[in-house]
Order: C-alpha cells, then structure tokens, then sequence
C-alpha cells in the first residue's frame, strides 16, 4: 500500500531532480546564486516531507487511540451485562425469600404507601396484592 507520504517524496524528489537539471535555470541565475537557490529548493521539500511524516504519524495515533478506546467499550460493555445479570440473580433471590417467607413482609415508600407486600401480608389482612398497593397506608391499618 502507497502511502500519501510515500507518493509525496517520489513527487518532490521528482521535482527536485528537474529544478537541479534544469539548464536555462543558469543562465537566468547567476553561478553564485544558482547553489543558495537548490539549497532553498532542498530544504522546503525537507520541510513538507517533515510535514507529511507528522501528519502521518498523527494519523496513525489517531487510529491507535481509536481502537483503545473501541477495546475500553467492549470491556464496560462486558461489565455492565455481567453486573446486570447479577442484579437480576439478587433480585430473583430476594424475590424468592420475600415469597416464601412464613412472616408478613411490606415495603413503604417515604408517604407510608406499600410498594411491595408478600403473599404472607395479603394472607393475614385479608387483602390482594393490588389492593394494599393501591391504598395509603392510614387506610388500612387501625390508629387505636
């Protein structure tokens, strides 16, 4: 694969062989001047081969970091399915505890309305699931 670097110093040495070669060059430059002109030439094609390489080379690390972080992704990916299918296992298991415990168990939100109640309580108040979620908790339970 050619690349734009590659292409770039075969067009610039191109160019520098045919200023060097170029006869009519001397008689429209004096001897003196003609050396000061082809180091002028030399050294602006070394500048935009610099620049090329550099460009090159930030591309290049551009692309590295690219598939650094594509790597970095792949790994949170991979951990987040592995801690969500943990809280779904917790949540199975505390589900199941609640479930088959042989006391009455209730959750309360901060406004004393359940948001969770287990067939034990619904056995003992004589309410479906529904309806104690439905109610506020004054409702249901005798201040005396």
């Amino acid at each position: 694969m050619i690349t734009s670097t590659v292409i770039a110093v075969i067009g610039l040495t191109g160019i520098a062989a045919w200023i060097f070669n170029i006869s009519f060059l001397q008689n429209l430059i004096p001897d003196s001047d003609l050396l000061k002109v082809m180091y002028f030439a030399l050294i602006c094609l070394l500048f935009v081969w610099d620049v090329l390489n550099r460009l090159n080379e930030g591309r290049d690390s551009h692309l590295a970091v690219e598939a650094e972080l594509k790597e970095m992704n792949m790994e949170l990916v991979k951990r987040v399915e592995s801690r969500s299918a943990a809280v779904l296992r917790s949540e199975a298991k505390y589900r199941s505890l609640i479930e088959q415990a042989s006391d009455a168990i209730y959750v309360l939100n901060f406004e004393n309305n359940f948001i969770d109640v287990n067939a034990r309580m619904c056995e003992m108040t004589g309410y479906t699931r529904e309806e104690l979620l439905a109610p506020h908790l004054a409702g249901i339970v005798d201040p005396g």
